[in-house]
């Protein structure tokens, strides 16, 4: 979502730009429409972009309950339902060799891989008793 706004910011701030102009020259009621721009529409807009690409399946699984295998094939995340009988909703299967980058912050491990703009995120806490940080860096190394 912030790469979306950082593109069209300017498009979303022309009409307050242009409203804010037109009640400096002309008269100042278009200042109160600048203001119900920015107040009104400019919301609802960033709600629509918010909804369209902050809430992608790949954004949900960051905050799914899941359990993690990791062997020397790659990573294994099984998606668990939130419910009181927990029922499988996900597999995803990511190849060792498309794993290239490991940055632990905040209770997170993030991978970054080959496909553009689709890092895996794993909370710390989420990992199988048993691995390190160490066995994290040999998957990305390409060791077993």
């Amino acid at each position: 979502m912030r790469r979306w706004l950082s593109h069209n910011a300017l498009w979303l701030l022309l009409p307050v730009i242009m409203s804010a102009i037109a009640g400096a020259v002309w008269t100042y009621a278009m200042f109160y429409v600048s203001a119900m721009i920015l107040f009104l529409l400019l919301p609802t807009v960033v709600m629509f972009v918010y909804f369209n690409y902050a809430l992608t399946p790949e954004a949900r699984e960051v905050i799914s309950p899941r359990q993690i295998t990791i062997s020397a094939k790659g990573l294994e995340i099984i998606f668990y339902d939130d419910g009181q009988q927990p029922a499988v909703t996900a597999v995803r299967h990511i190849e060792a060799d498309l794993l290239t980058d490991l940055e632990i912050s905040f209770g997170f491990v993030t991978f970054s891989t080959r496909e553009r703009y689709r890092p895996v995120q794993i909370p710390l806490s989420s990992l199988p008793d048993g691995i390190s940080v160490n066995d994290l860096y040999s998957l990305i190394a390409g060791q077993s």
